[in-house]
């Protein structure tokens, strides 16, 4: 028998315990290890029940029925004492349907399969376990098998690329290590692709390779790790963020699933919020114009309904659909056909890649996802930079609209000069005029040194804020008629004298500077304000933002300046970088901007 999938148990801290296994009633017994066996786990009391209709628990029938038609799927059951068990079938048009109740009983250690009935091809499989009239229970395993030998054998390499972030990646890298130890069979080597060049070489072994790479952002440590997958063999590749948490059982039902699969299946992993370990943020995104619309944003994955609707996902029949590669998992012949990542340093590059791969069949697995921090938590002007040239050049090449995009360009920068944000409204025009230069200028472009340069130019980044004395987010005032009126008459306050503003607070009134949250764009709020902090409570920091209508209608000229040589060049950008896209996504191109071969 072939496993596809264990049901796993608690591991990490400050997670929801639900999240694995749901115990009726809730306080009726504990999980707890036994003394001799490492992977037991002993049950008692008679009215208690274990389900295991869980994210890391359940079984989903469209994804592994989509590895292989026809693929017959069983659960096995590793036990001591005496067993009550009961297996549950459960769709979103179908309730709970039990496939079959047994009481087994076993003095030594024995085994119970049960096999899953063929004509069940959506919704979820799972198990719920119960001590036999009162009786000691020991659950060594629980996992979901196949009969079907598996076709192939994948060797799967996980790149990880990562720049100055030890703590993550050496706790990472530790937990490989240990999971590797308990699992040696399945082929999977950690690639851990070290831009900074500050990790220890200490920890290459057979299963961690770490590789000093030149910075050139995430997307070149993808690319560094492809080829160096190529280079060893590996059939296929996971790519990780290198500052996630994981539980490794995400690997081992990778491996599976590429073990039956055909060449033209690609995984993508859900984003589970840091913050709310149990709240899923993304799986699966629409790229926009210059951003994304996450799909099933917000979904709590303690909810069984969430469970069975997990799988359930459209994404690869949109228009523009891709999962983002803080966990994706591909045939390596996907990257053989369609080349390497474009050289975007970071941002948009997962983007990018998926309008590539249409043919592709996209599955998503539960149990297969990471938590990462929030992004709303984190804000960077110089992020703006790189979505709004990232994104001008992938619409470009893939022949987006260009309406929206040059009304997304124009109104981003109008929010951000409203709200006080100068910073991020020149990195916008910066984004813009960099993509206008050419597909020559980033080819001799020195990614690492230009990006240390857009980082000295930045003033408002996110700093320690003392905690403010009123609330953090300030309430919205009143809206009048005559409120609006001097807004719109004043731009927000910017045909005003900075002076002016400033004379209107004393300075230690307290109110003299407003906290918003730190993506707010209210404009009434921040009306005559000389100072507004925009705030991010449980991170304790913020921007500070000081008015400055100078630097306004700074911004501003350049705006009008940049938009009509943005409009009417659009044929001949669209031109300029379809003809060297293929240029730039080769191997050789990747060499070269690597350097790889050279002293350096």
């Amino acid at each position: 028998m072939f496993t596809l999938q264990t049901i796993i148990m608690p591991s990490l801290d400050d997670v929801p315990y639900e999240l694995y296994v749901r115990q009726w009633p809730p306080c009726g017994w504990r999980l707890r290890k036994t003394t001799d066996d490492p992977l037991a786990y002993t049950c008692g009391t008679t009215d208690s029940k274990l389900s295991f209709d869980t994210f890391f628990g359940a079984l989903s029938l469209r994804g592994w029925r989509s590895a292989k038609s026809g693929l017959p799927i069983a659960l096995v059951i590793d036990y001591a004492g005496a067993l009550h068990l009961q297996v549950w079938h459960r769709s979103q048009r179908q309730a709970a349907q039990l496939i079959c109740e047994c009481k087994q009983y076993a003095t030594r250690r024995s085994s119970i399969f049960i096999q899953v009935p063929e004509e069940l091809q959506k919704g979820i499989v799972y198990p719920v376990v119960a001590s036999a009239e009162g009786g000691d229970l020991v659950l060594f395993s629980m996992r979901y098998v196949t009969v079907t030998p598996p076709s192939f054998s994948p060797q799967i390499g996980i790149i990880m690329p990562t720049y100055r972030r030890e703590p993550y990646v050496v706790a990472n890298i530790e937990k490989f290590l240990a999971w590797r130890q308990e699992n040696p069979q399945p082929d999977i080597t950690l690639f851990v692709i070290d831009n900074g060049r500050t990790l220890q070489q200490s920890a290459t072994n057979g299963n961690v390779r770490i590789i000093p790479n030149r910075n050139v952002g995430g997307a070149g440590g993808f690319a560094r790790g492809l080829l160096e997958a190529e280079a060893a063999g590996c059939t296929h590749v996971i790519f990780c963020d290198d500052d996630v948490i994981i539980e490794p059982e995400a690997f081992a039902r990778t491996y599976a699933f590429f073990s039956i699969a055909d060449q033209r299946s690609v995984i993508g992993g859900g984003m589970l919020r840091m913050g709310a370990k149990h709240i899923l943020y993304e799986l699966g995104a629409i790229r926009t114009s210059m951003g994304c619309l996450p799909q099933k944003s917000n979904w709590n994955l303690l909810n069984q309904e969430s469970i069975i609707k997990y799988d359930d996902s459209c994404l690869w029949k949109q228009k523009h659909g891709y999962f983002a590669w803080w966990y994706f998992a591909s045939p390596l012949v996907v990257f053989a056909q369609n080349k390497l990542p474009m050289p975007y340093f970071f941002r948009g590059d997962d983007q990018e890649f998926a309008e590539r791969y249409r043919d592709c069949k996209f599955v998503t697995l539960l149990g297969v996802a990471v938590w990462h921090d929030d992004f709303e938590k984190k804000d960077s002007p110089v992020t703006d930079y790189y979505i709004v040239r990232n994104g001008l050049i992938t619409g470009w090449i893939h022949g987006d609209p260009q309406c929206p995009t040059i009304l997304s360009c124009a109104y981003r920068t109008c929010i951000a000069l409203l709200t006080y944000r100068y910073d991020r409204a020149q990195f916008i025009l910066c984004g813009i005029r960099d993509a206008l230069r050419g597909p020559s200028w980033l080819e001799r472009l020195d990614e690492e040194q230009y990006h240390q340069q857009l980082l000295r130019t930045q003033c408002q980044r996110m700093q320690p804020i003392e905690k403010p004395t009123k609330l953090p987010i300030a309430v919205n005032p009143p809206k009048s008629l005559l409120r609006k009126i001097l807004i719109i008459s004043t731009v927000n306050g910017h045909l005003l004298p900075a002076c002016f503003i400033k004379a209107l607070w004393r300075q230690d009134d307290p109110d003299r500077r407003v906290y918003r949250h730190l993506h707010d764009t209210h404009l009434g709020a921040i009306f005559l304000r000389p100072e507004v902090c925009y705030y991010e409570p449980s991170t304790k920091q913020g921007i500070l933002c000081v008015v400055s209508p100078q630097r306004f209608w700074q911004i501003a000229a350049q705006l009008l300046w940049i938009m009509p040589w943005f409009i009417s060049t659009l044929f001949l950008q669209r031109w300029r970088w379809r003809r060297a896209y293929h240029r730039l996504i080769t191997p050789e191109a990747w060499r070269k901007r690597l350097k790889l071969g050279l002293s350096d």
